[in-house]
């Protein structure tokens, strides 16, 4: 008997290297993801530690150089904190993308699946196909003998 072969077993591991790499890219975006909102996080914490200090340190009343000093650092903790939020928005659009990328994947790759369990499907209901005709040609070439007899 020949053995099940399926013809197309390098479009699916093509579609399973696909498969793959699009759920290794969405794992990247969301480490990404959760590393900028930890970044967002601190960054809102260092403001609020920032004018805490200022306020704790400076009860007696702010100095101009004390004030320019304090606007810089929080505009500068603004400026980081708005370029991140940023990046995450764009990090969040991506992670979308991706999933919509993984999501065609997995259907591509199923769509082969679904194929090559059907072409199995088929190989063995031939082969029961043939198995019972030969059992059926052995039951007649039987009976034959013994009517002739």
């Amino acid at each position: 008997m020949k053995k099940f072969k399926f013809n197309l077993e390098g479009l699916l591991k093509l579609r399973s290297w696909e498969e793959q790499r699009s759920r290794q890219t969405l794992s990247s975006l969301s480490a990404e993801i959760d590393r900028l909102e930890q970044s967002i996080e601190t960054l809102a914490d260092e403001r609020r530690y920032v004018v805490e200090n200022w306020a704790s340190n400076n009860m007696k009343g702010f100095r101009p150089v004390d004030r320019m000093a304090l606007s810089s650092q929080l505009e500068s903790i603004q400026t980081l904190s708005a370029e991140t939020s940023g990046a995450l928005t764009r990090a969040l659009k991506q992670r979308q993308d991706a999933i919509e990328r993984l999501n065609r994947a997995v259907r591509a790759k199923k769509v082969v699946e679904n194929l090559k369990v059907r072409r199995l499907e088929e190989y063995r209901a031939d082969i029961e196909r043939q198995e019972a005709k030969e059992i059926e040609d052995v039951f007649n070439a039987r009976r034959r003998e013994k009517e002739v007899v």
